[in-house]
This record gives structure tokens, sequence and C-alpha cells, in this order.
């Protein structure tokens, strides 16, 4: 009777054993040599009084072991010094940090977006990925 209890979780054992695979390890890095054929980033980073996060945030982008990227970060009409925070980090592995500073948000704009676009236009790069401070 008590191998009755116990088959439940035998039967459990088998499944994880012949079932269940373990993932397999990440591919290595890009080699240097394949860099030329990768396009080109600009993280875009809109941000209105972030003064207190855009260093940490600027600086974990600037160590990115991507070949070929930029950052722009658009301060959208802050006033707690975040322009001025996010000039400060250095260039790092960037190719360059642009801080682009916000124009008054137009008629039917909403804030992120329009700061989004104002980054957009100024990137340079093939691929745009936008983040948050």
């Amino acid at each position: 009777m008590p191998y009755l209890f116990a088959l439940p979780w035998l039967a459990l054992l088998a499944f994880l054993v012949f079932r269940v695979r373990l993932p397999r390890e990440l591919p290595a890095a890009v080699s240097e040599g394949r860099s030329a054929s990768m396009p080109s980033v600009s993280v875009i980073v809109p941000a209105r009084n972030e003064a207190v996060n855009i260093e940490a945030c600027v600086g974990s982008l600037t160590g990115s072991d991507y070949p070929d990227f930029e950052i722009v970060v658009v301060d959208d009409r802050s006033d707690d010094g975040t322009a001025e925070r996010a000039r400060r980090v250095p260039r790092g592995r960037a190719r360059r940090i642009e801080v682009v500073t916000g124009t008054e948000l137009p008629e039917d704009w909403l804030g992120k977006p329009w700061a989004c676009a104002q980054g957009a236009a100024a990137a340079t790069g093939d691929v745009l990925l936008f983040t948050h401070a």
C-alpha cells in the first residue's frame, strides 16, 4: 500500500528526467570582426525631473558592450538640474552622449511621445532604442 502513495512522485520524477530539458548555454558574444556589419544604435532617454536617477541611468548605458552606440538624453523642460547632471556623465563606451533641450509641447501631443520624437530627430543610429530614466 505505501507504494501506491509513492507512485505519483515517481511519475513526476520520470517526467522531469525524460521530458524537461535544461536550457542550453547562450552563444559567445559577437567577435570584434563582425562589429562592422552590426547596425549603429541610438539609445534615447526622455527625462523630466530625473536628477535623482539620470546619472545612474546614463552611466549604466555607457557600459554597454555593443560596439557602436550613442546616447541621446532629452531633457523635457526639467526644473531640477536633470540636463546638467546628464552632461556630467562620462562617455564610457558610447560613441557620444548628447543632451537635447526639449521644446514646448505642441498642441495635440503628449509629453513622453513628444520627448521621444525630439530624441529620434537628434539620433544618428540605424536602430532607435527608447528607455526611461
